[in-house]
């Protein structure tokens, strides 16, 4: 579940992890950025599974919760190079000079 909404003139995300297997999923779509998470929906759906910010899930029916508890899981189950949230969105490729 997530919630936004302002307090004070600040807006707060609000996200509620269902359970521990959950955790690494709703984390990392806490952390974002945005290009990331749809960078995550995009490798989900090549494998055959389904992300948001409740977790990962087979496409059976009924669908089937992967166990993820930390985001270096999700990676993994992506086959994904991990990255920590503070270089996620970072373009780390040298920028031509424009001289």
């Amino acid at each position: 579940m997530i919630s936004d909404f302002l307090y004070k003139g600040v807006q707060v995300n609000f996200f509620l992890c269902p359970g521990p297997d959950s955790w690494g999923v709703t984390l990392m779509w806490a952390t974002g950025p945005k290009g990331h998470t749809i960078g995550m929906t995009i490798k989900a759906r090549n494998k055959g599974l389904l992300i948001n910010s409740r977790g990962i899930w087979t496409r059976d029916e009924p669908p089937k919760l992967v166990p993820a508890r930390t985001e270096k899981d999700i990676a993994r189950i992506l086959a994904w190079k991990y990255k920590p949230p503070e270089t996620r969105g970072k373009d780390t490729k040298e920028k031509a000079s424009p001289y």
